[in-house]
């Protein structure tokens, strides 16, 4: 690893993109579960999990179904800022779905992509409390 498919991927990458990071490349079509497989046929055991982002393994049947989903097709395709434009049912998306998980006392919850993303977005809660308060408050 890299075998020579991956290499000629490489190199191709290479000229587009900065691949000095790069510990290979995938095939996700060809992966499954905690397992990820490589152009060159090559499957391995995924204990990285991606930075622990794809906790439920690559390919889950279940996700795949949901994709095809027209509510999947408009949060792809629409990519709601949440915290600003929220579509008009996520309440009834957060209660029948993270929250039935959620530990006991804890009945919201804040989405975000990554935790460059939760950073950027506690930054900019902060301000907004800030000028909310230097307005005098809430009302």
């Amino acid at each position: 690893i890299p075998g020579p498919k991956s290499v000629e991927a490489i190199k191709h990458l290479d000229k587009v993109f900065d691949t000095r990071s790069l510990n290979m490349m995938a095939n996700y079509q060809n992966s499954y579960g905690n397992y990820i497989a490589d152009l060159d046929g090559n499957v391995l055991l995924d204990v990285y999990a991606q930075i622990a982002s794809i906790p439920v393994g690559y390919s889950n049947p279940s996700l795949l179904l949901a994709a095809t989903s027209p509510e999947m097709a408009s949060a792809i395709i629409n990519r709601p800022a949440l915290g600003n434009f929220p579509q008009h049912d996520w309440a009834s998306i957060l209660e029948t779905g993270i929250l039935r998980v959620a530990p006991k006392g804890l009945n919201q919850v804040f989405t975000a992509q990554a935790g460059s993303d939760a950073n950027e977005l506690a930054y900019k809660a902060a301000f907004m409390w800030k000028r909310r308060m230097e307005r005098g408050g809430p009302d």
